[in-house]
Parts: structure tokens; C-alpha cells; sequence
């Protein structure tokens, strides 16, 4: 599979491109530190890199605020973006992070064969068992150590002040586990707590009396 090369240096990007084997495309992650921290794309990146064969297709991160030179070398003003390019030169650029528009992109401007991907069976076996590895478990976004959003900080808060024992999955982190719990477990949106293998909701407050009163001792 394809994995991305995360770039040091200007002078870096350009070899990198430079080497390229004629016609292969590039997919280029341009990214700020602020941006993402708010998005927390990478994790997204590299696992749409995995999804297609090594030497078909050069996926390259770059942090624009220590590397602007990219920026200005191919007029982008904001990031994050996806640059396509194709021998160094410019074909598409995607604002913001949209990996479906990204997958399409790529098959419009070329036909790379992509490696099967998992199936929602194989999805939701994994759920399950990240799901029985503690009888309390929390798929938020991010981590307990840095939440992403304030609802997940907000049960991360929660678990300190009662000091609550359970487990976390960073949703974020794996965009097949973030997209299929959400069908598995029949609850649309994150924080979400399970116990016992059943979903017992999120962060409203009928959750947190179940989480306080019933899981605490």
C-alpha cells in the first residue's frame, strides 16, 4: 500500500516531486498546525494513501508554516487543501478536506486500481471488539489527554471529577470505525458511551446521571 511522505523541507518537496516516474500523480496535503488540530486530517490522509497499491500514486504532507514556499509556488492562499499534480504541474486543487472529493478527483485523472477495502462486517467485528475491552467504553473525539471538540472534553471532565475507569477510541483516528459505530450502535453523533457492549448515549444529561449513578462504584 501507499504511505505518505511527510516533507522537511522545501528543497525536500522538490526532490520528492522531482522523482516522481513520469505521469504519476501526486496527491500533496497542504496543512497548518492550527488547522489541524481543529480537523486532525492526517490520520484521514494516510489511510486514504492505504487504500491504493505502493507506486501508483505519491502522497506527500506538507506543513505549510514551516514550508510556505509550496503555497506560494502554486498560488494557494489558505490551507488545508489537496493539491493533484501530475509532473509538478498543478491540475486540481480541492479546498478544505473532502476524501470523497479527493477519491473522485483521482479516478477522473487517472484509472489506479485501489486495494479492497474492509466490509461492513469486518467493521463492525472491529467495533465489537474495541467495544469489549472494558465494560465502560468511549468513542470520542481525539483523546483523554487532548479532546477535539467540547463535548468530548466534556465527558473527559466528567470521567476526572467522579474518577470513572473506562476506555477511549479516537474516532478521528479511523474513518471506517467514526462513520459505521454511528450504524452499529444506532446513535448520530460523538461522544459515545458504552457499557456492556450497548451504547447508553452521549453527552446529555440523562447520560450522565446513567453515568454517575449506574457505572461510578
Amino acid at each position: 500500500m501507499a504511505a505518505v511522505h511527510q516533507t522537511v523541507s522545501y528543497e525536500d518537496f522538490q526532490l520528492q516531486i522531482s522523482q516522481l516516474p513520469q505521469g504519476l500523480l501526486a496527491l500533496v496535503h497542504l496543512y497548518s498546525p492550527w488547522t489541524e488540530f481543529k480537523s486532525n486530517n492526517a490520520p484521514q490522509f494516510s489511510k486514504l494513501a492505504s487504500k491504493y497499491r505502493a507506486n501508483t500514486i505519491s502522497f506527500i504532507a506538507v506543513n505549510t508554516k514551516s514550508i510556505p514556499e509550496v503555497h506560494r509556488q502554486y498560488e494557494i492562499k489558505t490551507a488545508p487543501r489537496i493539491l493533484l499534480l501530475r509532473d509538478g504541474t498543478l491540475l486540481e486543487a480541492i479546498q478544505g478536506i473532502d476524501f470523497d472529493a479527493v477519491e473522485a478527483t483521482v479516478a477522473r485523472n487517472a484509472d489506479i486500481e485501489r486495494l479492497p477495502g474492509m466490509t461492513q462486517e469486518q467493521i463492525y467485528e472491529q467495533i465489537a471488539s474495541i467495544v469489549a475491552k472494558q465494560p465502560l467504553m468511549l468513542f470520542m473525539k481525539g483523546t483523554p489527554q487532548q479532546p477535539r471538540c467540547r463535548f468530548s472534553m466534556r465527558m473527559v471532565k466528567l470521567r476526572a471529577k467522579h474518577n470513572v475507569d473506562y476506555g477511549s477510541f479516537d474516532v478521528l483516528e479511523d474513518e471506517d470505525i467514526r462513520m459505521h459505530v454511528k450504524e452499529y450502535g444506532e446513535w448520530p453523533t460523538f461522544p459515545q458511551l458504552w457499557a456492556n457492549g450497548a451504547v447508553i448515549g452521549g453527552c446529555g444529561c440523562g447520560e450522565r446521571i446513567v453515568f454517575y449513578k449506574r457505572y461510578q462504584s
